[in-house]
Formats: C-alpha cells, structure tokens, sequence
C-alpha cells in the first residue's frame, strides 16, 4: 500500500503536504472525482502534531472542525499548527489562496499516562 500523502517541515509549526494521486483511496472516494476524506483529513493534522511535538500523540478529541472546501490529489496545501497548551493544538489547511480546512485537536502524548 502507498503511502497516501508526503509531509515535509517548511518552518517552525507549519508544512507542506503533497498527495498521492494514485493512492487507492481517491479511486473510492470518489470514483471520476476524487478528493480527500476529511478522516484522512484529520490524520494528516494528527501526523503533523507529532512531527511538531516530536513524539507520538492520541487523539483524544476533535473540537470546532470546518471542511470548507474538497481537497483533490493535486492539491499541495500547508499545514499551520498553532500549539494553544500542551494538549490542544489548532490546525488550519491552506494554500496560498484558500483555507480548506480548520479544526482543534485535543490530544495526550504517548508518554503521559491516561
């Protein structure tokens, strides 16, 4: 299985994400029209917070998500992540011209005890 989206650092709490149009998700989501789920969507946030933190995280809670606009595979969108504590982080999806997503993770880092 291939990877579904490449994510690279371009500064400090923000980075580049480049998909992979031939993942088999977009064949299925949606077939002559593909574009990204938002529970990928979510991941892809989750996945930039633990390059940020530098250490696994869970997901412990999704707060004020907006999908404002779909997310085809040749879509390269940026990753801003504004850290509110050390629990909850705000994340915005963007290119330069449009904001496809916003949302606010809460989560704990895998070496804090629940």
């Amino acid at each position: 299985m291939s990877l579904l989206f490449d994510i690279q650092q371009l500064e400090e709490h923000r980075y580049e994400v480049r998909f992979n149009a031939s993942h088999e998700i977009f064949i299925a989501h949606f077939p002559g029209n593909p574009i990204t789920p938002a529970a990928c969507l979510i991941d892809l946030a989750a996945q930039a917070i633990e390059i940020d933190t530098g250490t696994p995280i869970k997901v412990t809670g999704l707060k004020n998500s907006k999908f404002l606009r779909p997310i085809t595979p040749q879509c390269r969108v940026c990753v801003e992540l504004l850290h509110k504590n050390d629990q909850l982080c705000d994340i915005t999806i963007k290119d330069s011209d449009t904001v496809y997503a916003k949302m606010s993770i809460t989560y704990l880092r895998s070496d804090t005890d629940v």
